[in-house]
């Protein structure tokens, strides 16, 4: 499977693909107890709170948390040596979030699209890659993310929600693929991680901050 390029998904899967090792670390809590404990929390939350608001997007407070909690378990999965240890940083974490909006946003603007074929290959592809690195620890998160969608862990894959993410990771590939090949970005002078965050300052203004709940939800 061709290695794609990570702005930030949605999918626990695809994080785990991309950012770091498939070789995961052994973790003193169970599979199960981790989903527990991030259900529990998404619970409280008010299911369309917003914690960024852009003048064509919203980041909501769910959004928010889900990946701060996946990207923990991935931390704990891979040993807690994760090199990209910055994604637990809140302004980290909310700057790949804006970023993917902004992109995504962009991509319309530049007319890409991503076909309904390319997605089911590419949930295939993921699928096979998946079942070729199986480990115990990936198997009880693919039990566990299917169990919050009430299907079965083989239906996972091709469940429409996890679609329409792959179909946001394809677009987001798509996009650097066109600036690639219009020399607006290279591997060294201009990199796609420049142009996101120029994206991001360029639409600074316009965007707003729930700075309080930002707090809160970091404890501070």
């Amino acid at each position: 499977m061709r290695k794609l390029k990570l702005i930030v998904v949605g999918s626990l899967f695809l994080l785990i693909l991309f950012t770091g090792t498939l070789t995961l670390a052994n973790t003193d809590n169970p599979i199960s107890d981790f989903f527990e404990q991030k259900n529990e929390k998404l619970k409280t939350m008010e299911e369309n709170e917003i914690l960024v608001e852009g003048e064509n997007f919203t980041i909501t407070t769910k959004e928010y948390m889900e990946l701060k909690e996946n990207m923990s378990l991935v931390h704990e999965l891979n040993g807690g040596s994760n090199s990209d240890s910055s994604v637990n940083k809140p302004q980290d974490l909310l700057n790949r979030l804006i970023e993917r909006k902004l992109i995504l946003q962009f991509a319309a603007e530049e007319n890409l699209k991503v076909t309904d074929d390319e997605v089911m290959e590419y949930a295939l592809q993921t699928k096979e890659a998946m079942k070729q690195n199986s480990t115990p620890e990936l198997e009880a998160i693919q039990v566990e993310l299917a169990k919050s969608l009430d299907i079965a862990p083989e239906e996972y894959f091709t469940h429409p929600e996890i679609l329409e993410q792959y179909r946001d990771f394809l677009l987001i590939n798509k996009v650097f693929d066109s600036l690639y090949e219009q020399n607006i970005i290279n591997h060294n002078e201009y990199t796609f991680e420049d142009f996101k965050a120029d994206l991001r300052e360029s639409n600074k203004a316009t965007i707003h901050f729930n700075k309080e709940k930002l707090e809160e939800l970091n404890g501070n």
